[in-house]
């Protein structure tokens, strides 16, 4: 029988994994990849769990009736302030929003009947010239929100425009007109009016000197004269007529004059 050399094995201390290796292995894997997950949970998680802490619940502000309020603690006691008169009702979500949308239809300053509904607000602008020489115009839609100023304002425009008298905010007719167009707006005198009138003067003045100021090209003035017959009075006006930055021909009642 022949006989066998034996050669010497080198031991390498390479083991082959087994099965329960493997297993703990990978559990090993799971765990480390839970504990990362929960640090940056938390890292990156710290805002949401502030904002859900400040919010009344853990779902947040979800009705439509809290975007015509603001949330503010008084007195340790959840306060809803509305955004338009600025009235403290509770605030607590406990409580439902109920009485918000039946606040939001009594407000009188709000003039819309819902929570979800809105007056749109339609601006016309001019936007530049056509080829053709007539002006392109644009329109801008946006909520309404009814400001006693810019009414002012627009009715002194009116007046000086169309050259209404001074008594014509004290007229019958223009009170009931107003009161069925807006009832929110507040009356006023003819003595209101002529101060209105007279400051809207002095901010047009400024603002003309300021365009002037301003202006690099040339100014052409003319005059123009005319005499009322029923006064037997003359009146002269003078005229700046210029071409500003964007090439636009401006025209601006510089003086007038009461000649005799």
């Amino acid at each position: 029988m022949d006989s066998f050399s034996s050669t010497p094995i080198e031991n390498n201390n390479e083991i082959e994994p087994t099965q329960d290796d493997e297993g703990q292995a990978i559990e090993a894997h799971i765990q480390g990849t839970q504990e990362e997950g929960q640090e940056e949970t938390q890292e990156g998680g710290q805002e949401v769990s502030q904002e859900v802490q400040n919010s009344p619940n853990k779902k947040g502000l979800t009705s439509e009736a809290w975007k015509h309020f603001r949330r503010e603690k008084i007195d340790g006691k959840w306060k809803a302030i509305c955004k338009y008169c600025e009235r403290k009702i509770g605030g607590d979500t406990k409580q439902g929003t109920k009485h918000l949308h039946d606040h939001i239809r009594i407000c009188p300053i709000r003039t819309v009947r819902g929570p979800k509904q809105s007056i749109l607000k339609i601006v016309q602008q001019s936007s530049g010239y056509t080829g053709t020489g007539r002006p392109t115009d644009s329109l801008l839609v946006g909520n309404f929100t009814f400001s006693q100023e810019a009414a002012r304002r627009a009715l002194t425009k009116w007046v000086i425009r169309d050259e209404h008298p001074m008594s014509f905010v004290e007229q019958v007719g223009f009170h009931e007109f107003m009161a069925e167009t807006q009832p929110l707006f507040k009356f006023y005198t003819r003595n209101t009016l002529r101060n209105d009138v007279e400051k809207m003067y002095e901010a047009e003045k400024a603002k003309l000197l300021k365009l002037l100021g301003k202006n690099s090209s040339r100014i052409a003035i003319t005059t123009d004269m005319w005499s009322a017959d029923c006064q037997n009075k003359g009146y002269m006006a003078i005229t700046a007529h210029f071409i500003d930055d964007d090439w636009n021909l401006q025209c601006r009642l510089i003086r007038y004059y009461l000649c005799f």
